[in-house]
């Protein structure tokens, strides 16, 4: 059991990364939303994409961030891959009893292909050292 918790809380490090990551990529399309609504809007998008709970947000910073997400998706298979993966993840380490994150597995594979891969720590690790490299968030060396 020890090494089951130890090992759910390192996928769930590598779904931290990745959110950054479509954090900084989302201000790379929209560099006019680097503001504190903008960001709110960002983080509330972000959260959706990676299968995070959205507390404390206002119904139109929610809505809001779902019209950023479905941008996002639509326009950098970056985010999709991240996006698919972070909920695959979520499911698996976090649990999925109302399906919201299959749901929403299935949204986001509505704005493109998603990678087959099944989610395990591996591809996970890879993927987050591959994309915070890419997009500045982690360092290599």
């Amino acid at each position: 059991m020890f090494g089951k918790k130890r090992l759910f809380a390192r996928m769930r490090s590598y779904v931290d990364i990745l959110q950054v990551v479509m954090c900084k990529a989302a201000l790379k399309h929209y560099p006019e939303m680097e503001n504190p609504e903008g960001r709110r809007v960002i983080v509330a998008a972000t959260n959706i994409l990676a299968g995070k709970p959205s507390v404390g947000f206002s119904q139109e910073e929610l809505a809001r961030g779902k019209e950023l997400a479905a941008r996002l998706l639509k326009a950098d298979a970056d985010i999709r891959l991240c996006s698919a993966q972070c909920l695959r993840c979520q499911s698996v380490t976090e649990g999925d009893p109302d399906l919201t994150k299959f749901r929403t597995i299935e949204w986001v594979a509505t704005f493109g292909p998603l990678p087959p891969e099944a989610v395990n720590p591996n591809n996970m690790g890879w993927l987050a050292h591959d994309m915070g490299t890419k997009y500045g968030v982690v360092k290599v060396g």
